[in-house]
């Protein structure tokens, strides 16, 4: 398998940030902080995911969230399978739903595969690595920073006997026989193997049996009471049936002639009210055709206000007339004294030229009469000036009466009438037509309660109909019991029914000791326990025989384990020991690896060439044992996976080794490159001429 491409849409420090992967030696450079190690993990993470029930993969869910707010949690990887197929795995990890796999069908263009689970995607990546454990990746082709020193030696010895021995399933079965075995006779205080128990049970079982028998006796006449019980309850269950259905049929017979009266009831009562409604639509109907005939417009309170407005007037007007009358009449009767005062002061004035010189006092008395004759023309002359007045204010006034009375004949003219009073005595009767009218059509909306006459109509149809209906009913029922019948038939089922409420209790109560008695007293019935305690002896006896079997079988399974893994040995330790040598240019000569996987590497002694000592690897330096466990997991990797063109990560792994270490470590790697795609993550700087594509990441 070979990694094509990663993007990291939103992880840890990165956005939108694609790395390009080549076969070979792929050097990514970068300092301390720049991100080498969250590509590493961001390469796990598209592969297999976070499993949020394992607390690591829920500290690394929340170590890598994306560091910018808004940015999606999401990550792809492209790889390309042996077979050349090259596919792409998305994962939102936000959600972390699961992943989509796509297949690449031509250049840059992916199809969806539909159905793909998390779990076909781990057996993919498992099967292109050839792991038969996806955590084995953490210590065989994942070489992290400072963990050059195998720390799960346990996990690799387990998978190197799993692959020597041929299949899991004979891992596990020489597990299962041991822990089999370990089941059967182990004598703990708490934990007691299968011998023990069935022993001890045995023991119980014998015990409990005598117990059983005692008592179960006591149990059958509880029971054989239960049943006295569920006899009589029967017994009344089937008298009460006989009876109530009459009493009920009599309920049902009641119910339905008071629903019979109850419709009656509101087919009468609808009656009266549409009764009712005729006789105010009896008494409209000449009403309405008086109205129509009548011109309401010309019998309204404005024409008759108009009326009384012109007769007022009228009446005021002749008033004033008569007033004026009275006043002219007064002012005529003084022309026979003007006459009379003119006759005399013409007559003072001629009689005073001619007795003058006869009588000088007469003079004087005529020149009085003639002034006081003077004085009365002056006010009969304003009398004709104020008569001349009155009589223009006559004409004035019977010009307005004229007028008024004009309109007045019009109005009247056109309502028909010839007077007033009868015009009066028209509108009080078109009035009290209006009133009575308007009275009838409240009273007919009151009692058809504002729903329309065809509702009431039907409504009385329907409670026509329901009468009929239940009348029926009654007709087919018959005649079920008298009240007298029914008032007795109804005590005997209330007496049946408190008797068999009572029997009930009485059951319950029996039910719950036989319950109380089952559980706590009997335990079982005497043949459970007696067969109980057969089977309790057989399994005694078998567990017996199975212990023996099972350390046959483990002492035989042990054997060939042993002679397997001679086979095996061998390859693990020449090839460690190859890659060691490559690695010390040839400074060590042997090691030795035990079935632990605990490595002894022999040492000179002393300057006699040849004369060696094996010793624990503690006695070498820092660097010489991250050569010795990087040449040890390379050959871990080869002999587990059995893949060819297996990827390799490695992050910055020779931080203890010297610059010729090195050197010679990075020679290896681009050896190891021309079968392998290398993925060094590293902060120094790297020789030109180790080859391999090199890129740089920027500082953190």
């Amino acid at each position: 398998m070979i990694f094509r491409k990663l993007i990291l849409t939103g992880f840890g420090r990165f956005k939108d940030y694609s790395l390009e992967l080549r076969d070979g030696l792929n050097i990514i450079l970068g300092p301390n902080e720049a991100g080498k190690t969250t590509i590493i993990e961001g390469i796990s993470a598209a592969l297999f995911g976070y499993r949020k029930q394992f607390k690591r993969d829920q500290e690394l869910w929340v170590k890598y969230r994306p560091l910018l707010k808004g940015v999606p949690y999401r990550i792809s990887v492209i790889l390309t399978t042996r077979g050349g197929i090259t596919y792409r795995i998305d994962r939102n990890l936000e959600d972390n739903r699961g992943p989509n796999l796509y297949q690449q069908e031509e250049q840059e263009n992916y199809h969806l595969m539909e159905g793909v689970t998390e779990n076909n995607v781990r057996e993919l990546v498992k099967e292109e690595l050839g792991l038969t454990d996806i955590s084995l990746l953490e210590f065989t082709l994942l070489v992290r920073q400072g963990e050059l020193v195998a720390s799960q030696t346990e996990g690799i010895s387990q998978a190197i006997f799993q692959r020597a021995i041929g299949e899991q399933e004979v891992g596990r079965a020489f597990k299962t026989l041991n822990d089999s075995l370990q089941e059967i006779v182990k004598d703990g205080y708490v934990h007691k193997g299968l011998l023990k128990t069935y022993e001890a049970k045995v023991e119980e079982l014998s015990g409990r049996l005598i117990e059983i028998k005692k008592n179960y006796s006591i149990y059958e006449s509880m029971v054989k009471k239960e049943a006295e019980l569920q006899s009589k309850m029967s017994n009344l269950k089937e008298k009460i049936a006989a009876i109530e259905p009459l009493v009920d049929g009599w309920y049902t017979q009641r119910d339905l002639k008071e629903k019979k009266d109850r419709c009656d009831e509101e087919v009468r009562r609808i009656g009266e009210v549409l009764d009712k409604v005729a006789e105010c639509d009896k008494e409209l109907a000449p009403l309405n055709q008086t109205i129509r005939s009548v011109d309401l417009t010309l019998f309204g309170q404005e024409t008759l206000g108009k009326l009384n407005a012109y007769q007022g007037k009228l009446s005021v007007l002749r008033e004033r007339r008569a007033e004026y009358d009275l006043k002219m009449e007064r002012s005529k009767r003084g022309r026979g004294l003007f006459i009379s005062l003119l006759l005399i002061l013409s007559l003072s004035l001629v009689l005073q030229n001619v007795l003058a010189s006869l009588m000088p006092i007469l003079k004087w008395l005529l020149y009085l009469i003639a002034a006081f004759s003077l004085g009365g023309l002056v006010v009969c002359l304003n009398r004709f000036l104020k008569i001349r007045s009155i009589s223009d204010m006559l004409k004035e006034i019977d010009e307005e009466a004229r007028e008024a009375g004009q309109e007045m004949e019009d109005i009247l003219k056109g309502t028909g009438c010839f007077s007033l009073l009868e015009y009066e005595d028209t509108f009080r009767k078109v009035d009290t037509i209006r009133n009575r009218k308007k009275s009838l059509e409240e009273k007919r909306e009151i009692l058809l309660g504002g729903k329309p006459h065809a509702d009431w109509e039907k409504q009385k149809k329907d409670f026509l109909a329901s009468a009929a209906k239940f009348e029926l009913a009654l007709h087919e029922i018959g005649v079920i019991l008298s009240l007298a019948e029914f008032t007795e038939y109804e005590a005997r089922v209330i007496g049946l029914k408190k008797e068999l409420d009572r029997v009930k209790e009485e059951d319950i109560a029996l039910k719950q000791d036989l319950a109380n008695y089952d559980q706590f007293v009997l335990k079982g019935d005497p043949g459970t326990v007696e067969s109980e305690l057969e089977e309790s002896r057989l399994k005694y006896q078998g567990y017996k025989f199975r212990k023996e079997a099972l350390k046959l079988a483990i002492k035989i399974l042990e054997e060939a384990a042993e002679e397997t893994y001679d086979e095996f040995a061998p390859a693990l330790r020449d090839s460690t020991l190859e890659n060691f040598q490559r690695l010390t240019r040839g400074r060590y000569k042997d090691l030795t690896i035990d079935k632990d996987l605990q490595i002894m590497v022999n040492l000179p002694i002393g300057e006699e060439e040849g004369r060696e000592i094996p010793v624990p690897v503690n006695y070498l330096s820092y660097g010489a044992l991250d050569q010795l466990y990087l040449s040890f997991r390379l050959a871990v990797t080869q002999y587990l996976c059995q893949v060819p063109q297996l990827p390799f990560l490695f992050d910055d792994p020779f931080v203890n080794f010297d610059e010729e270490r090195k050197k010679v470590a990075l020679a290896t790697l681009s050896d190891l490159a021309k079968d392998h795609q290398i993925i060094y993550f590293t902060k120094d700087a790297v020789d030109p001429s180790v080859g391999g594509r090199v890129v740089e990441l920027g500082s953190g």
